[in-house]
């Protein structure tokens, strides 16, 4: 696992990490019902065999669920939430993100503009008292893998 295994590894030895799907193909925005079956346009509707394995999974839902009411409740969605808690780790450099639409690309840009507070990080700024894995908070997902039309979102300025 990235997070307990590669991360510390890479902040021992200052190396960057540029993780790939901040959405976890689509569950963190929050758009998928625990309850129901998914959107027939959706990822999760054509059984993408790789979110099966990997984020499909109930407790996931419910989790994403709450993410997007906690993100809600302070004006942003959900995807920006989650893209913007990436983003905030010290050792991410980058992130690669996948937007299908145009809409989800200025999505995803709005999360530029979030900024979450330390004292906020370690008290209340994750919904239920979640804490993140390392340090602030790469979570584990999967990705594209680089597939083409990836988009790649700096989060630190250039100099």
């Amino acid at each position: 696992m990235p997070e307990v295994e590669h991360l510390p590894a890479c902040a021992f030895y200052g190396i960057g990490v540029v993780p790939y799907s901040p959405l976890a193909r689509g569950v963190l925005t929050g758009k998928y019902d625990p309850d129901a079956a998914p959107p027939g346009d959706s990822r999760a509707a054509r059984n993408d065999a790789r979110m099966m394995q990997t984020e499909w999974r109930r407790e996931s839902l419910l989790i994403a669920r709450t993410l997007k009411t906690h993100a809600e409740a302070r004006g942003i969605t959900a995807s920006q939430f989650s893209t913007a808690w990436v983003l905030g780790n010290k050792l991410v450099t980058s992130v690669i993100a996948g937007p299908r639409v145009e809409a989800q690309l200025n999505d995803y840009l709005g999360a530029l503009n979030y900024r979450f507070h330390r004292r906020r990080r370690g008290s209340g700024e994750l919904p239920g008292g979640a804490r993140p894995c390392v340090d602030a908070g790469i979570y584990r997902s999967a990705g594209t893998g680089g597939r083409q039309g990836d988009a790649v979102m700096n989060s630190k300025e250039s100099t």
